[in-house]
């Protein structure tokens, strides 16, 4: 059996409480001359989803820019806040966001 294949069975048994989310590779679908394309399963994982109106994040390839997101948002708030103050807040908004779900990440790859 495929490497990436044991993978997410082990991972779906040992978490089948977990939704699993497929992330196709832009590569795969790079245009839509076609209704189908191939592919194959690649790496999974579980992770921490987060999705607002823009995209999708995933905790661990994406916390530096979900922080630098909420900064945004915080110093429009207080453009005088400071940068210690900003931290804390930061920090406290990374661990309140109610929306985190922790998943299967299922990327599907070039074959």
């Amino acid at each position: 059996m495929h490497e990436n294949m044991a993978k997410l069975i082990e991972l779906i048994v040992l978490n089948r409480d977990m939704r699993v989310v497929p992330m196709v590779s832009s590569e795969i679908v790079a245009d839509d001359a076609y209704d189908s394309w191939l592919a194959s399963i690649g790496e999974s994982r579980v992770d921490d989803m987060w999705q607002d109106d823009d995209r999708i994040y995933f905790k661990s390839l994406d916390e530096d820019e979900i922080e630098e997101k909420f900064a945004e948002f915080i110093f429009l708030e207080d453009e005088s806040i400071s940068e210690k103050d900003l931290e804390l807040k930061i920090d406290a908004a990374m661990r309140t966001v109610p929306e985190w779900e922790k998943v299967i990440v299922l990327n599907i790859d070039l074959p």
